[in-house]
Parts: C-alpha cells; structure tokens; sequence
C-alpha cells in the first residue's frame, strides 16, 4: 500500500481493479507480473478478481493490459476522509487522473507532474526532496574545482555577471583590491 496522501481531509488510499469474468491462468500470471506480485493459487472456476496495484504506474500498466486482452474490469480509487481541525479549508479537491507510461520505462516529466498532481501532491511536499537534490548537485560542482564552478556560473549567470560573482568572492577573500568608492 502506497504512503497515505492527506489533502483538505482526504487520504489517498490507492486503488482497486476488479475485472468482472473469469481469465485464463496465462491472464493471470501475466497481471501477477505487471503488479509485482509473488505466484499465487489461481482459481480457475473465479468469475472475478480483485487486485491492488502497489502504485499508480502499475496500475495504469495493469489497466492498459485489460483493455488490450479485451477483459471487463473496473476501477475504484480509494480515498478516507478525516475531519479537520476547525478552520481549515474543508473542500475537497477535484478527482484526477493520470496515465502514465508502462511501468518498465521512465516516465516523461509531464507523467510525474500528472502523477503527483495524482497523489495530492502540493509543491510543499516536495521541498526537502528538491533541497537534497541541489545541495547534491551543488557538491558535484564545487567537487570539480574552479574550472567545473565557473562554467556553472557562466552557463547560469551569464559572462559578465560570473565575472562580477568572481570580483566579489576576490573582494571578500581580500585578494582582490575593492574599488574607490566601495566600502572606504
């Protein structure tokens, strides 16, 4: 089971596949893969079955094989609402829905947004997630020497204001004269 999401009281709670008429064991092992699943009995005389995809991309994957194997089926995202604290915004927010790409490929970045926004997501809860990315990304840079962290700032901040970047750290360090006028 996914992370429970809470949004305006609501807490994502996944999502169930119920496919409406018996499948062959093949069908079956084939939807035991796309979820991730250990083998399991298969009930040959079932007329239905029920599956919870661990996460949206293998359900969006499990989805997509149903329709392709012709399989009448349904989906039913589960959702608990909690009372909040009084004062808070009570409105729930509208459904979404996300198709993503099958669960053996990278999604694309507007897959990710379409699955965040799926989630409940706010850009608040992804504030930590981007701060270790950049200080990690700014640890590689500052690993390379000067010649990695100038041409960081170039590409980012252009020639000049690099150059000026530069001037200042110089001015700070004390290795670098400050002009007349600034700070005498």
């Amino acid at each position: 089971m996914p992370t429970a999401i809470v949004r305006n009281g609501y807490r994502y709670d996944g999502e169930s596949v119920e496919i409406d008429q018996p499948i062959t064991e093949q069908q079956f092992r084939a939807i035991e893969r796309i979820l991730g699943e250990p083998p399991a009995r298969f009930k040959g005389w079932a007329e239905r079955f029920c599956f919870d995809p661990p996460d949206p991309r293998r359900a969006a994957a499990l989805l997509k094989y149903l329709r392709e194997q012709n399989l009448s089926h349904s989906l039913e995202r589960q959702e608990t609402w909690t009372p909040q604290a009084a004062g808070e915004e009570m409105q729930p927010r509208e459904a979404t829905c996300v198709t993503l790409a099958p669960f053996d490929q990278a999604p694309s970045v507007a897959e990710l947004v379409a699955l965040a926004a799926h989630l409940l997501l706010s850009s608040e809860d992804l504030d930590d997630v981007v701060h270790d990315a950049a200080d990690e990304h700014a640890a590689t840079l500052n690993s390379e020497g000067l010649d990695g962290q100038i041409e960081y700032l170039v590409a980012r901040l252009g020639t000049k204001d690099a150059q000026a970047a530069i001037e200042a750290a110089g001015r700070r360090e004390g290795t670098l004269p400050v002009p007349d006028g600034e700070g005498r």
